[in-house]
């Protein structure tokens, strides 16, 4: 304060009235009062606002370190394939961000325990320290696991055929390189597939889809993928998947069921003009099974993801193969007496352009903590204390 507002309250006190000369004086005592009284109102006011001014910045420097631990937390689960074992029932995580202290509880709402079941919902809770300012951020996590298709499109295929159309004449081609056609609408939605959709029914040579060659489908190597359910034995064999004209063409590839015992039959000619056969071992009727076969430096099958035959030295590709690819029969009109049309159901018929590892059709038949994906809804984050 300056000398007037130092002194002014004790002059105040010790004047009398006689000495009071008219209003000039009182005056200039109500002005220096009330001068004083707006400066301290008004450090009063400057030393308020700096405290919020300091607190507004320490909740922003809070939320935000509040949102930090949250996203590091959820980097951390996604770089730990086990996290889920590794935390047990509940794990809270510590962070320093700046002058921020956050600690992050991952957390099971469901039954408390994060490591008994990988699709169970979780919760992070985020709670930020920053100055003199607390908050904490909840967000649920819902786990979302692809289907079958989804990692099968992911892997890159070059023909997928699902084969659920329920109808009309157009089999269409998830990856839209090349539609292939139902040879008959009626076998379309005749049946429950392995995924609770509609499958064909091929119960006879009329039946069945097909697929003109192209430039791409001359493989030096490959992988053909089908899901199938037989319905049981007939007294020829039953074709799968075939890309050739009978027995013996440069290329030649086929996957059948032989006779009365079901065995999958792979039957190929290697790069030498001879006729192989791979068997996959026998199929159960009435239920949906997963065929596999890879082709080029050798050729192998695989059965619901575990390898059951191959041919080491043998090697196939389509090359020269340029032959109509047909699924649930061959050469209609030419079928021999050794060979028939399938009679069941077939789905989701795929070729890649590569030689698949066994682990890498494994992996995309079976859904693991990698084919996990976590989602977080936008209206699932809430400020819970702020």
């Amino acid at each position: 304060m300056d000398q007037a507002q130092q002194t002014q309250p004790s002059r105040r006190i010790g004047v009398s009235p006689t000495a009071r000369r008219g209003g000039v004086y009182p005056l200039v005592l109500i002005v220096s009062a009330a001068a004083a009284t707006a400066a301290l109102t008004g450090l009063a006011v400057r030393q308020a606002t700096d405290e919020r001014a300091a607190t507004t910045t320490d909740l922003a420097d809070a939320r935000l370190a509040a949102r930090s631990g949250i996203e590091a937390a959820l980097q951390v689960i996604d770089e730990r394939n086990s996290w889920r074992n590794v935390f047990g029932t509940d794990e809270t995580l510590t962070y320093t961000f700046d002058t921020a202290e956050v600690s992050v509880t991952v957390s099971d709402e469901t039954d408390s325990d994060l490591a008994d079941d990988d699709a169970d919902p979780y919760t992070l809770t985020s709670t930020a320290v920053a100055g003199d300012a607390s908050t904490t951020l909840r967000v649920n996590v819902t786990p979302v696991a692809s289907t079958y298709r989804d990692r099968v499109l992911a892997a890159g295929p070059i023909r997928y055929w699902p084969l659920d159309e329920t109808s009309g004449f157009t089999a269409s081609d998830l990856t839209g390189n090349d539609n292939a056609a139902h040879s008959n609408p009626a076998a379309l939605n005749q049946h429950t597939g392995y995924d609770g959709g509609p499958a064909p029914s091929y119960t006879d040579p009329n039946r069945y889809m097909w697929d003109l060659h192209h430039a791409d489908l001359a493989l030096a190597e490959g992988t053909v993928m089908c899901w199938v359910k037989c319905y049981g034995n007939i007294a020829g064999d039953q074709v799968i998947f075939a890309k050739s004209w009978r027995e013996g063409s440069e290329g030649d590839f086929e996957i059948h069921l032989s006779g009365k015992d079901l065995d999958i039959i792979v039957h190929f000619t290697d790069d030498k003009g001879r006729q192989d056969e791979l068997n996959l071992g026998p199929l159960t009727h009435g239920e949906w099974h997963h065929i596999a076969v890879s082709f080029g430096t050798m050729i192998c099958g695989l059965v619901n993801g575990v390898e059951t035959d191959f041919a080491p030295g043998s090697k196939n590709d389509w090359t020269s193969n340029n032959e109509i690819a047909y699924v649930g029969a061959i050469r209609p009109g030419i079928l021999v007496s050794d060979q028939d049309a399938f009679n069941g159901a077939i789905r989701d018929v795929v070729i890649f352009d590569s030689q698949l590892k066994s682990k890498d059709i494994e992996d995309l038949i079976q859904a693991n903590s990698d084919s996990i994906t976590d989602t977080i809804n936008p209206e699932d984050w809430a400020w819970v204390v702020d």
